[in-house]
C-alpha cells in the first residue's frame, strides 16, 4: 500500500514537465522500420473439421513508414513485405497497417508471388492477387521493437497468437532518439498504469482473504457464517452497517489496514516516510468525518423515542405469556424493541407507538418460546426466560448501533423478527458483529483503492492532478473493476465508510465528466483522435452508481460529433487518403456503437431511480446510427 503514494507523487510530478501543448498527445510509439520476425501459432476456428493453416508460420517482414505523414494525426502509418521461412505454400506477402500509440493494426496479403514493397498502391495491387488475407490487431511495446496480439484469417475464418519482435533496425539510432516529452509521457503512462494495477491488488480476492485467515473456522461454524452473510445481504437495516460515535472502531481497524499492508522497506527510505503520511492522513480524516457526521442526532433521537415508549408504557398494560418468570427483564427487553422498531420507522405518533409495542410483544414471546424449545431438560423456565431476554436485550443494542432508516413500520417490523429469529445465542451475535467488523476492513481496503486513484486524478494540496491524455486512460483501465466491486460488497460495513466510498465514487464521475466535456468540446476531431481515451471514460458508464442527466447529454453529444465521421466514404479517395479515412471512420464506429450502449444502459438505472420513464430515451431515438 505504501508503493502508491509515492507512485502517485512521481506520476504528478512528471506531468507537471509536460508542456501544456503535448498533454493531448499519443505516447509517441511507431513500429521501428527494420527487418522483423513475426510468429503466428496454431490457428482456431468454429469448425471443427478445419484446423487452421499450420502448426506454427514465421516470417520476416521489413516495415517500412509511410512517407510524407502528416505529424499532427494521431496515426502513424507503415507498409512491408517479406517471406514465409516455414515452407508455407503461399510464401509472400504484402502488408499495410497502422499504429496509433501502443494499438497497431495491419492487413496481410498472401501469394506465391514475389512481394513487393514499393508502398500503398503496390500492395493494392498485389492484393488482387492474393490467395490469403488476415488482419492483425496487436499491441506494440513502447519502444517499438515487439508486439503481441492476435490474427484472423478472413477466408479460412480462423484466429490465432501472432508475436514478432524486430531482428535488425534499418536505422539504430531512432530506437534511441525519443523526444524529452515523448519520454516524459510514456514514463508518467506507465507510472499510472501502476498505480491502477496496485488498487487492484488491494481490493483482490488475495489480499482480502488474509482478513478472513485470521478468524478460526470449523464445520459448524462456517455453516453459521453463510446464514449471517446472508443476513447481511438482505437486511436493509444491517446493511447500512454500524454507526462508529468516538471514532475508535475505525481507527483500530484502519491501524490494521495500515499494518498489513506495511513494507518497511519503503518506510525506511529517506523522504517518503512523508509523503506516505501525508496521504494516509487524507484517508483518515475523510473517515473519521464521514464516522461522526450524524451521530449526535441519532443519538438525539434514540433518547427522544426510548422516553415516548416508556411513558406509553407506563400507561397501558403490555403482558405476555411469559411476562410473569421475570417480570423486570421481560419489562426492559419490551421497551427496548419497541424503541428499536420507532428508531428505524418514518412515522413516530401515539398510533405508532402502539403498533411498535405490540409487535415488540409477539417478537419477545415467540424468542422465548423458540428458546425454551432449544433448551435440555432440567434448566429452570425463570433461567431461560432471564437469558433470552438478556440476549434480546444485545441484540437490540446493536440494532441500536446501525444508522436509522427512516423505513415504513411494516417494513422495518419484518427485518428485525427476522435478525431475532436469526440470533439464538450470544456466540451467533459474536459471529454477526465480527462479520460486520471483517466486512467494514475489507470495505477500507476497498475505499483506499478507490480513494488512491481520485487522488490521482484530482489535486492534493500543491500537486495538481494528472492532466495528459494518455495517463488519465492508463489509470481509468483499472476504474470499472474497482467501481463493479462496491454495488455488492460494502452491506453490512461501516457506515461511515459506506458514505466516503458514496462520496468518492461520485467524486471519481465528476472527474470523468470534467475530462469527457473537454473532448465533446473539441467535436469529432478530438473525440476521433482521442477514441481510445474516450473509450476507457465510456467504460465506467457501463457501472454507473450515480446516473445523472449531465451524463445522458454527453453521451447524446458524442453520438452526433461522431456519426458524421462514421458515415464519410472512401470512394474516390487515393489509397493513401483512403487509409487514413478508413481508420477515422473505424474509430468513429467505435466510439458510436460504445456510446449507444452506454446510453441505453446509464438511461435505464436513471429511470429506475426517478421510478418514471426516462425521457432522454426518446432523445436518443432522435439520433439514428
Amino acid at each position: 500500500m505504501e508503493l502508491l503514494p509515492l507512485v502517485t507523487r512521481c506520476a504528478k510530478l512528471l506531468d507537471s514537465l509536460v508542456l501544456p501543448e503535448n498533454r493531448s498527445e499519443s505516447l509517441g510509439v511507431a513500429i521501428q522500420e527494420g527487418t522483423w520476425i513475426l510468429n503466428a501459432d496454431a490457428a482456431t476456428s468454429s469448425d471443427g473439421d478445419n484446423q487452421g493453416c499450420v502448426d506454427i508460420e514465421e516470417y520476416t517482414v521489413n516495415f517500412k513508414h509511410y512517407p510524407g505523414q502528416d505529424d499532427e494525426r494521431m496515426h502513424s502509418r507503415f507498409y512491408g513485405g517479406g517471406k514465409s521461412t516455414s515452407g508455407r505454400k503461399a510464401n509472400s506477402v504484402s502488408i499495410i497497417g497502422s499504429s496509433q500509440g501502443t494499438h497497431v493494426q495491419f492487413v496481410e496479403e498472401w501469394s506465391d508471388e514475389e512481394s513487393l514493397e514499393e508502398g500503398v498502391s503496390t500492395f493494392f495491387d498485389f492484393a488482387k492477387r492474393s490467395t490469403s488475407s488476415c488482419v492483425v490487431d496487436a499491441r506494440l511495446s513502447l519502444c517499438g521493437t515487439k508486439l503481441v496480439g492476435t490474427y484472423h484469417n478472413v477466408q479460412q475464418g480462423t484466429s490465432g497468437n501472432i508475436a514478432g519482435y524486430l531482428q535488425q533496425a534499418q536505422f539504430p539510432s531512432a530506437i534511441q532518439s525519443t523526444s524529452g516529452q515523448t519520454e516524459l509521457i510514456q514514463t508518467e503512462s506507465l507510472l499510472t498504469l501502476a498505480v491502477g494495477h496496485l488498487s487492484l491488488v488491494l481490493c483482490s480476492h488475495t489480499a482480502l482473504s488474509d482478513i478472513d485467515a485470521e478468524t478460526i473456522n470449523t464445520d459448524v461454524k462456517k455453516a453459521r457464517d453463510d446464514i449471517f452473510l446472508s443476513l447481511l445481504l438482505t437486511s436493509p437495516i444491517l446493511s447500512s452497517g454500524r454507526q462508529d460515535t468516538d471514532g475508535s472502531s475505525i481507527r483500530k481497524l484502519i491501524d490494521s489496514v495500515w499494518e498489513r499492508c506495511r513494507s518497511s522497506d519503503i518506510r525506511d527510505y529517506e523522504g517518503g516516510s512523508d509523503i506516505v503520511e501525508q496521504w494516509q492522513d487524507l484517508i483518515y480524516f475523510d473517515l473519521f468525518v464521514a464516522t461522526n457526521a450524524a451521530s449526535d442526532e441519532n443519538a438525539t433521537k434514540k433518547d427522544s423515542i426510548q422516553r415516548s415508549v416508556e411513558s406509553h408504557a407506563s400507561s397501558t398494560l403490555y403482558e405476555g405469556s411469559f411476562s410473569r418468570m421475570c417480570p423486570v427483564s421481560y419489562s426492559k427487553s419490551h421497551q427496548k424493541v419497541a424503541s428499536a422498531i420507532l428508531y428505524h420507522s418514518n412515522d413516530i405518533t401515539d398510533s405508532s407507538i402502539e403498533t411498535a409495542c405490540y409487535a415488540s410483544l409477539r417478537l419477545i414471546e415467540n424468542g422465548i418460546r423458540e428458546a425454551l424449545g432449544r433448551a435440555q431438560s432440567g434448566v429452570s423456565l425463570k433461567y431461560i426466560c432471564a437469558q433470552r431476554c438478556s440476549l434480546t436485550d444485545s441484540i437490540t443494542d446493536l440494532i441500536f448501533d446501525i444508522v436509522a432508516q427512516d423505513g415504513q413500520s411494516n417494513d422495518i417490523i419484518e427485518d428485525i423478527a427476522n435478525i431475532y429469529k436469526s440470533i439464538q445465542s450470544e456466540e451467533d451475535l459474536d459471529c454477526l458483529t465480527q462479520h460486520l467488523q471483517t466486512r467494514t476492513e475489507k470495505c477500507i481496503m476497498r475505499y483506499v483503492s478507490l480513494r488512491s486513484l481520485q487522488l490521482l486524478l484530482g489535486s492534493e494540496d500543491s500537486h495538481q492532478g494528472i492532466t495528459v491524455c494518455s495517463a488519465m486512460e492508463s489509470a481509468l483501465i483499472s476504474l470499472p473493476r474497482l467501481l463493479l466491486q462496491f454495488s455488492t460488497t460494502t452491506a453490512g460495513c461501516s457506515a461511515g465508510v459506506q458514505k466516503c466510498i458514496v462520496l468518492s465514487v461520485k467524486s471519481l464521475y465528476s472527474q470523468i465528466d470534467t475530462v469527457l466535456a473537454s473532448l465533446i468540446e473539441q467535436q469529432s476531431a478530438g473525440l476521433v483522435s482521442n477514441a481510445s481515451l474516450v473509450l476507457a471514460l465510456l467504460a465506467n458508464y457501463f457501472v454507473t452508481l450515480h446516473p445523472s442527466e449531465k451524463m445522458i447529454q454527453d453521451l447524446r453529444d458524442i453520438m452526433g460529433h461522431c456519426r458524421s465521421t462514421a458515415l464519410q466514404s472512401t470512394i474516390g479517395s487515393s489509397p493513401e487518403a483512403a487509409l487514413a479515412q478508413t481508420l477515422d471512420v473505424h474509430s468513429a464506429q467505435r466510439l458510436l456503437e460504445t456510446t449507444a450502449f452506454a446510453l441505453q444502459t446509464t438511461a435505464s438505472i436513471l429511470s429506475q431511480q426517478m421510478e418514471t420513464p426516462s425521457s432522454s430515451l426518446a432523445g436518443f431515438c432522435q439520433i439514428r446510427c
